[in-house]
């Protein structure tokens, strides 16, 4: 049903348990669904940052081997072969899109927090950044105690500032690629705690628009 309603020009996120091969067989199946539709679609990846782009289209383009397009674009543990197959359905309809915020700018956040950036790392972040809600700060609060335990207030700010910086910095790069490809349906792949109960990814593409 969601398929069936969707038009160009509208963004459709699809989030997954990262290390969840189910999951990226219900992504494959959805642009498998778009396909079928005639609809053009471009795919954006959380794994990516934007200033990657050019690599993904050199490694498209068969200009780079696989091993040396995942050294360029920093990938991290998670299998590449639940992501190459979705790369590749855009083949003749779209683009895959680095569309997050380079993990470097991500860890100063987490380490220094907002205040602690210099010009040029702030540079990387839309213009017009917003922090998230007060229950997307909650449940930022209960995922910190994963990554490394209990953290002091402090520290907590600092990881909102990030994951916050993640959401929006990937919700303003989606308005910049429907803006080159109106005529596209852009589907961002996601980790669920992106996507969930509101105050993440969705409410940023709302709030742009």
């Amino acid at each position: 049903s969601v398929l069936q309603n969707i038009k160009p020009g509208q963004v459709l996120v699809v989030s997954e348990k990262h290390d969840d091969e189910k999951h990226h067989i219900n992504q494959l199946s959805v642009l498998a669904g778009l396909t079928k539709l005639k609809i053009r679609f471009s795919v954006g990846f959380e794994f990516i940052d934007f200033t990657k782009n050019n690599e993904i289209d050199t490694y498209m383009a068969g200009l780079q081997t696989e091993e040396s397009f995942l050294k360029a674009v920093g990938w991290g543990k998670i299998p590449f072969r639940f992501y190459k197959p979705l790369m590749m359905a855009t083949v003749g309809l779209g683009f895959p899109y680095g569309i997050n915020l380079p993990q470097k700018i991500a860890s100063r956040i987490f380490n220094v927090g907002m205040a602690g950036l210099t010009s040029a790392e702030r540079a990387l972040l839309p213009s017009d950044f917003a922090l998230g809600n007060a229950g997307y700060r909650k449940r930022v609060v209960v995922a910190s105690k994963s990554h490394g335990g209990e953290m002091d207030p402090d520290q907590t700010q600092k990881f909102f500032e990030a994951m916050c910086a993640w959401d929006d910095t990937m919700a303003f790069q989606a308005v910049k690629a429907l803006g080159d490809f109106p005529n596209q349906v852009l589907v961002i792949i996601v980790g669920n705690f992106h996507a969930d109960f509101g105050g993440g990814l969705p409410d940023r593409l709302k709030a742009r628009g």
